[in-house]
């Protein structure tokens, strides 16, 4: 079993499949400026005056492509006429999650200057200085960028006026697939030291969670704080899966109807209330003071007294408790 190769790809056959067409500013322009040729199968947009427009991919380019990382990213493009045609830093920008986002122009990587003529524009999807990727990522920001790919984005006009024209968009992908008995060579297979897993180490072992106030997914892991109550815990925000009649994000409450000191670990903390008249109940000192009786009634229970009665007498309400009573008064 392993991952087996996919290849991502867009002919334009029966229309946009997804893409849009967005401006500057991220605008969706599309209505305005995308042009589907069925006949030929591509897309064309041609700009009116010097903004500069972009063809944005579809989700199905989307999301996680860590098992893209290394591998080749391309399409067929070429523009209307050449005068005046000129590349820049920004022609091709993929875009992460946290701000991450890299470019290149579109002659990078021995990749042509756009001609009249359709060609193939070729781009290894990896860290490398000499790959034309601008800012410089180090090898675990760019598969971070890959693991969450929020856009792709393909700069169309080149020119003032210019049109330019897509069409075969690709992306070597991999996918997992645990009736394959073949894996492609460049999907890492790891061996996660704990408290890691994942398919990368990138996630929490149960029981651990992502440390506190950090706003880095791919940060330290460290124990749940669940105070005994809970094997395990969600593994982005630590709230815990309480368990032995506690509640919170740390199961440090009693739950309602419990009383008790949650925080010292063991799986009574938290004890039903004694409460004959009522549900809700708190612990002042060594007393349990019963919070939800009726009007008529304000309940005590003394916790070193096995035995409670309730009786009544000359209209107040008496806990009898062993040899010992207190008088619950009314109000």
């Amino acid at each position: 079993m392993g991952y087996t190769g996919r290849n991502i790809s867009n002919q334009f056959t029966l229309g946009l499949d997804g893409w849009t067409v967005i401006n500057e500013q991220g605008a969706d322009v599309t209505e305005q400026y995308a042009i589907h040729h069925q006949g030929e199968h591509y897309i064309s947009v041609t700009a009116v005056g010097n903004e500069v427009l972009y063809v944005s991919a579809p989700a199905i380019f989307l999301g996680n492509l860590r098992s893209s990382y290394g591998q080749l990213f391309g399409f067929s493009f070429r523009v209307a006429a050449t005068e005046g045609v000129q590349v820049e830093p920004g022609d091709l920008i993929l875009e992460g999650e946290d701000g991450l986002k890299v470019s290149a122009r579109l002659n990078a990587q021995n990749n042509p200057v756009p001609t009249t003529d359709f060609q193939n524009y070729v781009f290894r999807l990896h860290e490398d200085p000499s790959l034309g990727w601008v800012p410089l990522l180090r090898g675990f920001d760019f598969q971070k960028l890959l693991t969450n790919l929020k856009a792709i984005k393909i700069r169309m006009n080149y020119a003032p006026q210019g049109t330019g024209l897509i069409d075969n968009v690709f992306m070597e992908s991999a996918l997992y697939d645990p009736r394959s008995p073949f894996r492609v060579p460049w999907v890492e297979e790891c061996s996660c030291p704990a408290p890691f897993t994942g398919d990368h180490c990138e996630q929490c072992s149960v029981g651990y969670t992502r440390q506190r106030g950090s706003k880095d997914k791919y940060g330290q892991c460290v124990p749940c704080q669940c105070y005994g109550h809970s094997d395990s815990c969600d593994p982005a925000t630590g709230i815990c899966s309480c368990q032995d009649n506690t509640i919170g994000d740390n199961c440090d409450t009693c739950k309602e109807g419990f009383y008790g000191n949650p925080t010292e670990g063991t799986k009574d903390d938290c004890k039903p209330c004694p409460c004959k008249f009522g549900s809700r109940c708190i612990l002042i000192g060594k007393n349990i003071v019963c919070t939800d009786c009726p009007r008529v009634i304000q309940g005590v229970y003394v916790n070193t007294v096995k035995t409670v009665t309730m009786v009544t007498h000359q209209g107040s309400w008496v806990l009898q408790l062993g040899v010992r009573s207190a008088t619950a008064v009314a109000t």
